[in-house]
């Protein structure tokens, strides 16, 4: 019986033709704007995926432009929990942890 479930070293990736890493990930995050701060430490993980925008407040910019891991990784270390993880097949919460 296949696994379905959440494994971040399980994703594929491929080249794009602008020679960025295309991922296909797992999960997906958002953004709860209301909680955000600008704080800026989740651009630092995830770069390709998330930027602040003109008022700080972060944006996904590109879902496939970080891992899973890059992605969770953002999301971990804001400092106001203000990133969600989910789980895009089941919608199940990964991040953060209630």
């Amino acid at each position: 019986m296949p696994n379905d479930s959440w494994n971040p070293s399980s994703n594929s990736s491929g080249k794009t033709s602008s020679n960025k890493v295309a991922h296909v990930n797992k999960t997906e995050a958002s953004i709860i704007v209301e909680k955000c701060i600008g704080d800026g430490a989740c651009v630092a993980f995830a770069p390709n995926a998330i930027r602040l925008n003109s008022e700080n407040i972060a944006v996904i910019e590109d879902q496939n432009g970080a891992s899973d891991d890059e992605l969770l990784l953002a999301a971990q270390v804001c400092p106001v929990k203000a990133i969600q993880i989910r789980d895009k097949k089941s919608g199940k919460k990964i991040w953060p942890l209630d």
